[in-house]
């Protein structure tokens, strides 16, 4: 989850592909988010920045945009909601989907994940996981992309 704003932040920076990023700001500020390299440091949201810093010093920080996330947020759970309208929104990075309405119409849930991740991927430049379960299937944006299943169901979750 955390992995979507240093992913949004990054995507058109092509300097910081191979180096941990820090999003946040300031010296008093604490992190938003931290892409993979940053957080095998222990770098974490919500942690002080000077910390962070610390922790990684060869780390590249970029100061939030809120309102790229947003948008890319908004673009997200488009896609999302012409899957279907059931989408509970959890966050800008988050959200659960209900598709078994809409497995008639573009295949299983787990057909369904992949269109999803696919869509996401080359609409916004970031990667989506997607997980399955009883209810149906979830995910969240940012993460590193890949699907997990768990039961049977029709759901669909990401951000």
């Amino acid at each position: 989850m955390d992995a979507f704003y240093a992913s949004v932040a990054t995507r058109e920076r092509p300097d910081p592909a191979d180096v941990p990023v820090i999003v946040g700001g300031g010296s008093r500020g604490v992190v938003l988010s931290a892409n993979y390299l940053a957080g095998a440091y222990g770098v974490r949201s919500a942690l002080p920045m000077t910390r962070a810093r610390r922790l990684c010093p060869t780390a590249v920080v970029i100061s939030p945009d809120f309102e790229t996330f947003a948008s890319v947020s908004a673009s997200v759970l488009e896609n999302f909601r012409r899957v279907t309208p059931l989408v509970e929104v959890v966050s800008l990075d988050e959200a659960f989907l209900d598709v078994r309405g809409s497995t008639r119409r573009l295949g299983s849930p787990v057909e369904i994940a992949e269109h999803l991740r696919a869509v996401i991927h080359d609409e916004q430049g970031i990667t989506c996981s997607v997980g399955g379960g009883r209810v149906g299937v979830g995910g969240q944006a940012g993460q590193p992309s890949g699907q997990a299943r768990r039961g049977r169901g029709g759901a669909a979750g990401g951000g």
